[in-house]
Formats: structure tokens, C-alpha cells, sequence
């Protein structure tokens, strides 16, 4: 787990280091990632943690390392300007690897 500490930002009020700013931004980004995290687990029945293993056998991480594989080259061939929904999806798909490795220790798959 990261601890986070927290710094007064009223010395940095400058348009160009205004930590509030970032921070709020940030909060702004991680909520719409989690937000599409949670739309998509409820649209595809939790299919990340447990597959439907019809076609692939392969255990959850390895589908998801696969899926990343997938994301990351269709990262490399598109234009800039096509590439936003594909990181979101890296990030989400990282996000769940940190979720299935918690679940492997708390023996919940």
C-alpha cells in the first residue's frame, strides 16, 4: 500500500504549480477510471476474476496479461489522437491485476 502524505499548497498558488489544481485533476481521473471499472464488471458478469474458460483455459492473470498484450499494440499503431480510450483501458486492466493478486491472497479464487 502507498501512504500518502500531504503538503499545505497555499505557498504554490501559480497557475503553473498549483497543487490543488493537480490533485483535484487527479481525483477527477481516478474516478472515471473507477467508474469504468465498475460499469464494465457489471456489464461483463465479473468475467476478469472468473472467465467463462470456453474457448481459453488460461488462469485470469494470464487472460489478463494477454488482454494487456492486445492493448499495448493497438497502443503502438494508433494515431495519437485514437489512443485515450486505449490507455484507459491499460489502466484499468493493471487495476485489476492489483484486484485478482488480492483476491489469489485472500484465497477468494
Amino acid at each position: 500500500m502507498i501512504e500518502v502524505t500531504t503538503k499545505d499548497a497555499s505557498t504554490s498558488n501559480t497557475p503553473t504549480n498549483n497543487l490543488d489544481n493537480v490533485q483535484e485533476l487527479i481525483r477527477q481521473e481516478c474516478e472515471a477510471v473507477k467508474e469504468m471499472l465498475l460499469v464494465k464488471n457489471r456489464k461483463y458478469g465479473n468475467s476478469t476474476m472468473r472467465p467463462l474458460g470456453v474457448f481459453s483455459k488460461l488462469h485470469p492473470r494470464e487472460q489478463l496479461n494477454v488482454r494487456l498484450d492486445d492493448k499495448l499494440k493497438r497502443l503502438q499503431s494508433l494515431q495519437p489522437d485514437d489512443q485515450e480510450d486505449t490507455k484507459l483501458d491499460i489502466i484499468g486492466y493493471l487495476i485489476l491485476d492489483r484486484v485478482l493478486t488480492k483476491l489469489e491472497a485472500e484465497g477468494k479464487l
